[in-house]
């Protein structure tokens, strides 16, 4: 029964598991740092269609 269970386990956490688990909770905090920015204060509008940016 020990054996069962033992071998059940490492069937169950196995080196896949982890990369994926570690892979989603780093996309999960990207997305939940990401969703928290706000832009600067002094950051300004494009003045045109051609423009990237307001400041450089």
């Amino acid at each position: 029964m020990v054996a069962y269970m033992k071998w059940f386990l490492h069937q169950f956490f196995n080196i896949e598991f982890f990369i994926t688990c570690v892979l989603i909770m780093t996309l999960g905090l990207t997305m939940a740092k990401l969703a928290g920015y706000q832009s600067p204060h002094e950051q300004k509008h494009p003045s045109g269609y051609s423009d990237s940016s307001g400041v450089r």
